[in-house]
């Protein structure tokens, strides 16, 4: 049998046997305790800055994050990261196979599988625009006017005439977890030839 204890775990363990041990030496609780806090907090820290990050959703099902699960807003250019590396693991989508002239390549279709998802409603992205530095929803009448910036997180006008750029644009967790899922569908519809239309007289 094989027990994987998380880090969490150890540092819990740390706190209560230290509660434990101060009570049968009180004349160095204050010491002990300091002293446990300080290790208790290290191990936390360590088991976040040393986690790889993967996002919670996709097959095979990866492990859960301590860093997933502090951070739920994923800048935009990390989302579609994270998205194409679902779809990496999974294997069904083109995109993520060999060929393209560049990285960006695939990182900006996922972008715009965002970008479309937010189109249709089903997911927000949000962004700041100059001057401003309040980052709020972006209308969903305005996405078809935006395209991504290559390598970063923003969203540039189509038009340069008329200027509508956001900057700093992202998206909550769950919206990034429910769009690579409603992704995923679809492909496997696609592959099962199950996309079009059917069962119409």
């Amino acid at each position: 049998m094989h027990i994987k204890l998380l880090p969490g775990t150890f540092a819990a363990v740390i706190g209560i046997g230290g509660t434990g041990f101060a009570m049968i030496f009180p004349d160095h609780q204050r010491t002990i305790g300091a002293a446990l806090i300080a290790i208790s907090v290290g191990i936390l820290i360590f088991s976040i800055r040393f986690d790889d990050g993967r996002l919670l959703v996709g097959r095979p099902n990866p492990l859960k994050s301590w860093w997933a699960l502090l951070h739920t807003h994923v800048p935009f250019h990390e989302a579609a990261r994270l998205a194409y590396e679902v779809m990496e693991r999974t294997g069904i989508d083109d995109m993520t196979l060999p060929g393209y002239s560049s990285s960006e390549v695939p990182l900006t279709h996922f972008k715009y599988v965002l970008i479309s998802a937010a189109r249709r409603g089903e997911i927000k992205l949000y962004g700041r625009r100059a001057p401003s530095r309040q980052s709020l929803p972006i209308p969903i009448d305005v996405m078809s006017q935006l395209q991504p910036e290559d390598g970063t997180n923003s969203l540039l006008s189509l038009s340069r005439a008329t200027p509508l750029d956001y900057h700093d644009v992202w998206l909550t967790r769950s919206d990034l977890k429910r769009a690579v899922r409603d992704r995923i569908a679809l492909l496997d519809r696609v592959n099962k030839g199950l996309s079009g239309d059917f069962n119409i007289p």
